[in-house]
């Protein structure tokens, strides 16, 4: 029976973050690129939280919570790492906007 709190504990929040994520694409506060990122360090989050949470005691079929906590650390890690990119992107291309304007006005 504990099983299925937490797997609606874990659907509910993942349904939150999104709802979330949403909220803020939609006013403007997150661009586009960004979004996938983000979900990845949410989810990760809630992984990993969810793992701290969990008792060491697992049913046959459950994962032990050091598996969850390493599919959470690994989700966080992609996410920050997606996220570096994504803004190294953002600011290439304003530095690249800024050398054909100066260009521009030279020649």
């Amino acid at each position: 029976m504990a099983s299925h709190t937490r797997e609606s504990y874990l659907a509910g929040s993942i349904m939150l973050w999104v709802g979330l994520l949403l909220i803020l694409y939609l006013l403007g506060l997150v661009p586009s690129p960004s979004i996938l990122p983000l979900f990845l360090i949410g989810v990760g989050l809630i992984f990993s939280a969810m793992s701290i949470s969990k008792s060491d005691s697992t049913s046959r079929y459950g994962l032990p919570s050091k598996v969850i906590l390493g599919y959470g650390v690994l989700a966080i890690i992609i996410g920050v790492l997606w996220m570096a990119f994504t803004v190294q992107l953002i600011v290439a291309e304003f530095v690249l906007a800024g050398i054909l304007i100066l260009f521009g006005v030279i020649f």
